[in-house]
C-alpha cells in the first residue's frame, strides 16, 4: 500500500510537471503508467482478500500456479 502511494504521489507530480510544458507524449505515458499501477493494486488486493476470505494459504496458491502452468 505504501509503495502503491508513494509511486502514485510521484507520477502525479510527473503529470503536472508536463501538463505544464505542455508535453503530449511523456503524458499520455505517465498516465498510463498510472492507470496499469492502479490496475496491478486493485487486483492485488482483491486476491488478498478472496484468499483470506476462503482460508488459502501460499502454498496453494502456489501449487494452484503450478497447475496452470
Amino acid at each position: 500500500m505504501l509503495l502503491y502511494a508513494f509511486l502514485e504521489k510521484h507520477l502525479l507530480n510527473l503529470l503536472s510537471v508536463f501538463a505544464k510544458l505542455r508535453m503530449i507524449l511523456p503524458l499520455c505515458v505517465i498516465l498510463t503508467l498510472n492507470l496499469c499501477f492502479s490496475a496491478a493494486f486493485c487486483v492485488m488486493q482483491s486476491n488478498l482478500k478472496f484468499c483470506s476470505a476462503n482460508n488459502i494459504t501460499h502454498s496453494e496458491i502456489y501449487y494452484l500456479t503450478r497447475q496452470i502452468e
